[in-house]
């Protein structure tokens, strides 16, 4: 048992990794886009053990709301933000946040000064109001150990990641009359993450380990 031990020790030892980093550039949805990726292209004698795909990625917002009435109002609503990865195999990798209701808040009556001849960055008038929103961070991960998997992760060239965003808002005011413009926003990265282990080095500690053990019984 100590040989053993001994043995699954000196092999991980070997163990080595390499990274793919894929960086998401901060991206208004609604979107879907193809994002090729490197697969393992092995040197001499290596061999892919696992695969580790994962999503890391931030959503962010940005809504403002208008009073068009010649009433003062009160503006609220919600916003909600989603994004997914689907590898080449395996479970696709998504993750939601929701803002429900976004921060009510009080605007004066309309000043005749549409809020779109302020942008992109105000100042705004009384009767208009911007919520900055970050929703949160999605952190998923896949691990592939099976054969039939990992051999579709190896060799030269890239493999196809399907990367989707979409959001929704609703804003609504209690005169009944308000304009209003969302934006949201996704980035983050995804990162691929290949452990190998050289086959001659392997090799060799498992004939150390079964030279131990007939020793050991003898």
């Amino acid at each position: 048992m100590l040989t053993l031990a001994l043995l699954a020790c000196a092999v991980s030892a070997q163990a080595a990794n390499v990274q793919v980093v894929t960086p998401i550039p901060s991206t208004p949805t609604d979107f879907s886009t193809i994002v090729p990726i490197a697969k393992f292209n092995p040197g001499p004698g290596q061999i892919l053990t696992m695969v580790t795909v994962r999503l890391n990625a931030s959503l962010d917002a940005s809504l403002i709301a208008e009073n068009r009435s010649n009433q003062p109002a009160m503006i609220t609503g919600s916003v909600t933000q989603s994004v997914s990865l689907t590898p080449p195999v395996g479970p696709v990798l998504t993750g939601s946040h929701s803002t429900t209701p976004v921060t009510p808040q009080s605007v004066a009556a309309y000043d005749g000064i549409p809020f779109t001849t302020e942008l992109p960055n105000g100042p705004f008038g009384a009767d208009t109001f911007q919520w900055t929103i970050v929703n949160g961070v999605v952190d998923e991960s896949n691990i592939y150990v099976l054969p039939a998997d990992l051999a579709l992760f190896t060799g030269a060239g890239t493999l196809n990641y399907t990367l989707v965003g979409d959001s929704s808002y609703m804003l609504s005011s209690n005169t009944g009359n308000i304009a209003a413009q969302a934006s949201a926003f996704v980035g983050g990265q995804i990162i691929v993450t290949y452990e190998y282990i050289p086959e001659p080095a392997s090799m060799a500690l498992l004939g150390m380990g079964a030279l131990m053990i007939v020793r050991r019984r003898r």
